[in-house]
């Protein structure tokens, strides 16, 4: 594969990173051995630092442990493009890969394992900056963050189906960013039920608006096991609002 030194605009920070295109190599958005250790981290949560310190110092000295993470940046940056319409020709083979990664009812595995091993990672490697720039590399973001883009469309050369592609892939990134950086309430990565993780999702899809009960439902992806379970943390943190059949909940203050 081949490297290049990667630096946005007038910053000083040069890094060399791994060119990937996703849309020209071959790439896979299945990465077993990724996800599969991803999967057993959590379950050492009972041996408290020392396994962390221990971890971190196996990847250290096995070599680059960044060369972990990479084959998911690629999976996510590949999947990022099938979202924002650059695989048109790949049809529903792309479409339902997509799918498939992004519902948490069918595979609630995929998705949070990634995340998992990009966690991981970014605690033992000394500079992040690293994983910042080889995702803007891989989802075809460099001119994007450079503002390089936005050039050609002052000019009145506007390709809207372009913007498009380019808004949804930055989306992409920006909420996986926020994820790796954020998301810590998750059972098993934080120190959380699974209860409570539950209530956060409602609480978290409430903030955003206000929902009717099959809304919500629709939205949590949930079984219909577990109805019962997301009906009683609604009455803990929201309160109904409206008339019978336009019933929506809204979250209760002091839940935000």
């Amino acid at each position: 594969m081949k490297s290049a030194m990667f630096k946005l605009g007038s910053s000083e920070s040069k890094y060399e990173v791994t060119r990937v295109d996703v849309l020209k190599d071959r790439v896979s958005v299945n990465v077993p051995y990724q996800r599969f250790l991803a999967g057993l981290l959590p379950s050492f949560n009972a041996f408290g630092p020392e396994f962390a310190s221990h971890f971190e110092r196996r990847l250290t000295t096995h070599g680059d442990a960044f060369h972990l993470a990479d084959p998911v940046i690629t999976a996510v940056a590949a999947l990022a493009t099938m979202d924002s319409g650059m695989w048109r020709m790949n049809g529903t083979p792309a479409l339902g890969m997509s799918f498939l990664y992004h519902n948490f009812y069918l595979c609630p595995s995929l998705k949070r394992h990634d995340l998992i091993l990009l966690q991981a990672v970014l605690c033992a490697i000394d500079d992040p900056g690293r994983v910042t720039y080889t995702l803007l590399e891989r989802y075809h973001l460099e001119d994007w963050a450079d503002r390089k883009i936005e050039k050609p469309w002052r000019k009145g050369n506007k390709d809207e189906d372009e913007i498009l592609k380019v808004n949804t892939r930055a989306e992409h990134y920006l909420h996986l960013v926020l994820a790796v950086l954020l998301e810590r309430y998750v059972h098993n990565v934080g120190q959380v039920s699974e209860r409570e993780e539950l209530r956060h999702r409602v609480i978290q899809l409430l903030c955003a608006e206000a929902m009717a009960h099959s809304k919500v439902m629709t939205a949590l992806e949930v079984v219909e096991e577990e109805v019962p379970l997301v009906d009683e943390e609604l009455k803990r943190v929201a309160e109904p609002e409206g008339a019978a059949g336009k019933r929506v909940y809204r979250v209760k203050k002091g839940e935000y």
